[in-house]
């Protein structure tokens, strides 16, 4: 607690500052932010939750989700095979594991509604109101899965007034072309429409593929979103259809590091001497990668939202909320990275996901405020994976004669069903006081029937039974603490919030679910306590707002997860991990046409108690890898993928140039050094690194927009992912970040 207390400094200085006379007016005022975290509209410096808000204007440049990271200093994108591997982190904590049964403690929701599992849910961007990171806890309103933080993105409505927008955007380094446009207005006397597109070809790839001679990782996606909304009276219903194609090039993997000390026979006699002929030289500045198979992944994605809203004569608001997600995905890869099909791989996910809100709101401004309602999750998710291969290698391993083909594969089906009954009140005690007190009662049920069939000799051998293992649980969720106004610009609030995570099944193809018992695949759920202090404010004429928060959580049975580099997933539950630290956002116009903003993190987690943990290859090589539950003792370890300190800078100045108005914008992202990993293997250390990006802006009349800008201008080179290689004892791979991207763009508004 020692440590807990000394963040408490920052914002105890901040509420002293602000206590007597209000900071003169120093530029123009910033405009209000309105934000729904908290399920109705508000003042995001009215909101007692640490937000890290990312507007339209904030968005421009950025293609997707996993982009975020690159201007929110909150999230940590976990880089993955395919999108099916991906996820985020918040405070040090998240996921990211190949499996399809297990899900992130960070969730995404789009437009009020649950994108779902894993990749599902990493979205392209296109036609963004804003985006609420929300730190901490949020299951109260939110739910499903949220234990460490929740990504909310809220698209542009329909207006009354007709308008338009139109874009192209070209980059150098990757040849990435993309088009955008919007068109909105009313369509009738009640009713308004707006259509949204995009597509985003990428030529050139992040990986040079030498064997091949091809460009590996690269983006091929377009979308299509269309809105209405009706309204009449005190009755209003909207409908949100949209629809995502993605024809990538992905999967590849850098070899980032050989060590000698931990390299298997496998990797010296075999992956080894291809490298080094085919001119190769792992580092972290490597993006040279050595397979001979062809990897891609295909998605599929139609997102639809059905949101009614009935406003009552006593001014209570009724609200009904349908979602539907189906997500279809096809990827394969060379799982070698090698010139020979030792092992290539299939997968495929077939998802439909349901859910159904209803909510009673009270009416807004008055002492007591309250939201109650209740929610139903319904996801079904079909998996196959294939593994085949083994021709040279397997030849000569076995001897044999003749080239040897192998294959297996899995298949398994996930059903989750979630129901839940929840509610939310705060009330007005004095001009200055103000309490808030949620919670959520929550049934969750998910089952795996898995079958395994094949003669691949790395894996079980032969036709299994179908096998089933399931979890059934029923927990809570819940928030309570104070708000303090000391004066009219200045809010002052502490929580205290009980998360959950559901259940999670390990129905990897490594995983025991189809030998054995079934039901040690199973994990425990998940659950955090997190205690808040914050403090939000601004001076008297808006053109300084600041907002700090100090927060500490204790998760326990945190499900992690680690690539074991040969089988496959190994996912467990840790005893306990703490994770604490402070967070500081602060936004000011210094000057007339100026304005800055500095974002900063410090998070401390790591393993309180984590026996039985997955033993890195590293730890095996050292005999350091045995503890009571036969596994690696972690405790005392700080996480992987959580670098304690990052921040981001962004200055932006507005003038005119002749007749034309103008702008410079500049960004500035640092992060930590940390390791990458979840076995805490030393070999996927990544080092501190900055990333610079840059807008330059001139508009020429008031509705075009002409740009150049610049990412990564120092052309860093870091990772989004390192790990053991797969099959490769003492290799490890990587998935490189982009390198300096230089581009240009119009816009043209109508």
């Amino acid at each position: 607690m020692n440590k807990f207390k000394t963040y408490l400094v920052l914002p105890a200085l901040l509420v002293f500052a602000f206590a007597g006379d209000p900071l003169p007016a120093i530029g123009d005022a910033l405009e209000e932010v309105v934000v729904t975290s908290q399920r109705r509209a508000q003042n995001v410096l009215d909101v007692p939750v640490s937000i890290d808000l990312l507007t339209e204007e904030e968005l421009k440049g950025l293609s997707d989700v996993r982009d975020l990271y690159q201007i929110s200093p909150s999230l940590v994108y976990v880089g993955g095979i395919a999108s099916s591997a991906q996820a985020l982190n918040l405070r040090g904590v998240g996921g990211g594991a190949h499996v399809s049964a297990f899900e992130n403690s960070v969730s995404v929701v789009v437009d009020q509604v649950s994108a779902g599992y894993g990749g599902a849910a990493l979205v392209d961007f296109f036609d963004i109101a804003r985006i609420e990171v929300l730190n901490g806890p949020q299951g109260t309103l939110f739910g499903k899965n949220v234990s460490a933080g929740l990504l909310s993105i809220v698209t542009n409505d329909p207006t009354d007034e007709f308008e338009g927008r139109g874009s192209v955007s070209y980059e150098n380094e990757y040849e990435e072309l993309r088009i955008d446009g919007v068109i909105s207005g009313s369509l009738s006397e009640n009713l308004n429409g707006r259509l949204a597109f995009y597509a985003l070809d990428q030529g050139e790839g992040i990986l040079d593929n030498v064997v091949r001679g091809t460009e590996d990782v690269t983006k091929n996606r377009w979308g299509l979103r269309g809105k209405t909304s009706y309204g009449v009276d005190n009755f209003e219903f909207n409908m949100t259809l949209q629809y995502e194609e993605q024809d990538n090039d992905c999967c590849s993997r850098a070899i980032h590091k050989v060590d000698p000390n931990v390299a298997g026979a496998l990797t010296s006699g075999f992956l080894v001497p291809h490298i080094e002929a085919n001119g190769v030289v792992p580092s972290d500045e490597n993006t040279k990668v050595i397979s001979d198979g062809y990897a891609y992944e295909n998605t599929e994605t139609f997102h639809g939202v059905w949101e009614l809203i009935w406003t009552l004569d006593s001014g209570h608001t009724f609200k009904s909320i349908t979602g539907y997600r189906d997500w279809t995905q096809e990827e394969w890869n060379d799982v070698d990275s090698y010139p020979d099909d030792f092992v290539r791989g299939g997968l495929t996910h077939d998802m439909q996901l349901f859910t159904q809100e209803i909510q009673l709101m009270s009416p807004s401004d008055q002492n007591l405020e309250y939201l109650v309602g209740l929610y139903y999750y319904d996801m079904d998710l079909d998996e196959q994976t294939i593994l085949e291969g083994c021709s040279t290698i397997c030849t000569i391993l076995f001897g044999s004669p003749v080239p040897l083909f192998f294959r297996t594969t899995w298949t398994s089906n996930v059903k989750v069903e979630n129901m839940a009954v929840f509610g939310h009140a705060s009330y007005q005690f004095t001009e200055q006081l103000k309490g808030f007190i949620g919670a959520r009662i929550v049934h969750e049920k998910i089952t795996v029937v898995g079958d395994l069939d094949g003669d691949f000799p790395f894996w079980p051998v032969g036709d299994f039974p179908e096998q089933k293992a399931d979890n059934s649980d029923t927990d809570w969720m819940g928030t309570i603490g104070l708000q303090y106004y000391p004066s009219e610009d200045t809010m002052i609030y502490g929580s205290y919030s009980r998360g959950y995570k559901g259940s999670g099944i390990n129905n990897s193809i490594a995983s025991s679910i189809w030998v054995g018992d079934p039901q040690e695949s199973v994990l425990d759920p998940e659950t955090v306590d997190n205690f808040e202090f914050g403090v939000k404010l601004s001076n008297a004429d808006n053109t300084l707002a600041v907002s700090a928060t100090v927060f500490m959580s204790e998760f326990e049975d945190f499900q992690a997860s680690a690539f074991d580099g040969s089988s496959g997933f190994i996912l467990k539950n840790a005893g306990v991990l703490e994770t604490r630290g402070l967070e500081l956002g602060i936004d000011s116009n210094p000057w007339e046409g100026g304005a800055l903003s500095l974002n900063l993190a410090y998070v401390d987690a790591e393993f309180d108690e984590f026996l039985g943990a997955p033993c890195s290859k590293y730890a095996i090589a050292a005999a350091n890898c045995s503890d009571a539950e036969g596994g690696a003792d972690l405790s005392g370890q700080e996480v992987n993928r959580s670098p304690k300190w990052r921040y981001s800078l962004v200055g932006q100045q507005e003038f005119t140039i002749g007749s034309m108005e103008a702008y410079a914008r500049v960004e500035y992202m640092w992060r930590d050094k940390n390791i990458l990993d979840g076995d805490l293997d030393p070999n996927t250390f990544q080092d501190d690194y900055g990333l610079l990006n840059a807008r330059f802006a001139v508009m020429p009349t008031e509705n075009v927009e002409i740009a150049i800008w610049g990412r990564n201008l120092t052309d860093e080179a870091y990772a989004n992912g390192k790990f053991d290689l797969p099959l490769w004892d003492g290799a490890y791979g990587s998935y490189p970040g982009k390198l300096r991207q230089i581009g240009a763009e119009l816009i043209v508004n109508f």
